[in-house]
């Protein structure tokens, strides 16, 4: 009995000690056990899983930039580790290009769109608001933007120029000098209302900018409103400003080119304008030296006066052309937007994929997601 008893102390002894990990928490294999209620590293880097954008209509092009980049096909598995604020860009057959922002915040909260969402508000009247052509060159339409800046440019440089020239011909003498500060100012004024004119288009383009918005929103999903080419949006937007409906069916080169005609024909209309204004002035003159004039200089001072009232008709008739083709220029641009092709919404690709680095103090590498 007792020696039964030894045996298997002695035996009990000898498991204890070829197992030593077993009182300090470890598996045999010399990994730490994880503790109940604590997840492991990397349960910690790849989270609950991944979030799936989509969009309505599926099968537009997205591209998001930010810490890391991602680009595809929608619906595009976006891994765990990619978090925060990304810039997005939805483009694509029958999909009018829209720029924006959406907010993926880590696993367990809801997705959201953190840029300007359709309909009006106020912080979108007042970021349209902006000087000429910035709304459009940060929305994404650099093109269209950059017009508008050169025209609002323009318009405040001649602005000023007149201003200055209306100031310094006050301080000359005589009727003349007063008739030709006029002008001066009438110029001015033309042009602070072309630059208005300027605004308010650069203003209204942002306002019905294209836009993603946000149709449903889950902790694993993002379903996003993305922005489709229709004829009748194309039309009542060229209906207000040159080449808008072309620039919402991603025509963008004929969009810039019908907006730019159209703001250098406003701005030849002011200038020839105040070349009206200059002859009118110089006929005006005229007649009072032929009313004052001896009779040996009468046939001479008819002579002015005639050749001033040409000069005024050519004048005004160049005014009439740049009046015309301005509202031509309108008219065209309407009807290219009713007769410029409408591509198609393109079938969804059968497989999407995106690459993303996942990074933390104790994991590297790198998270490939394949849909198909």
């Amino acid at each position: 009995m007792i020696r039964s008893r030894i045996a298997g102390l002695l035996v009990l002894a000898a498991l204890v000690a070829s197992f030593p990990n077993l009182a300090s928490g470890q598996a045999p294999g010399g990994s730490q056990s994880p503790k109940p209620g604590r997840p492991s590293a990397d349960s910690r880097t790849r989270g609950a899983g991944v979030l799936t954008l989509v969009t309505e209509p599926k099968g537009a092009f997205l591209s998001l930039s930010g810490s890391s980049g991602i680009t595809g096909r929608t619906p595009i598995d976006v891994p765990a580790s990619i978090t925060g604020r990304y810039k997005i860009v939805v483009q694509g057959a029958g999909f009018s290009r829209s720029q924006g922002a959406i907010y993926i915040p880590p696993n367990g909260v809801l997705p959201s769109v953190a840029s300007d969402p359709r309909g009006v508000s106020p912080g979108l009247i007042l970021r349209g608001m902006n000087y000429p052509g910035v709304p459009d060159i940060t929305s994404g339409h650099p093109a269209r933007g950059v017009a508008l800046a050169a025209a609002g440019t323009s318009a405040l440089v001649m602005a000023g120029t007149s201003h200055f020239t209306y100031r310094r011909r006050l301080d000359d003498v005589g009727s003349l000098a007063l008739d030709r500060a006029e002008e001066a100012k009438r110029f001015r004024d033309a042009w602070v209302v072309y630059g208005a004119v300027v605004l308010s288009a650069s203003a209204f383009d942002y306002w019905i900018r294209s836009r993603i918005d946000l149709k449903e929103a889950t902790p694993t999903r993002l379903t996003l409103d993305a922005p489709t080419v229709t004829r009748g949006g194309a039309i009542w937007r060229s209906l207000f400003l040159p080449g808008a409906g072309q620039e919402f069916a991603n025509h963008r080169a004929r969009a810039a080119a019908w907006l730019g005609t159209a703001l250098v024909t406003g701005a030849g209309i002011v200038v020839a304008d105040n070349k009206v204004q200059q002859d009118a002035t110089d006929l005006k003159w005229a007649k009072i030296n032929l009313g004052n004039a001896a009779p040996s200089q009468l046939a001479q001072r008819q002579l002015e006066v005639d050749e001033a009232r040409r000069t005024l008709q050519a004048s005004d008739d160049i005014r009439r052309g740049f009046a015309t083709a301005t509202i031509a220029l309108h008219v065209l641009s309407l009807l290219d937007a009713m007769v410029m092709p409408v591509t198609p919404t393109a079938a969804p690709a059968s497989k999407t994929s995106s690459i993303a680095p996942i990074l933390s103090p104790r994991t590297a590498g790198v998270a490939v997601s394949v849909r198909f």
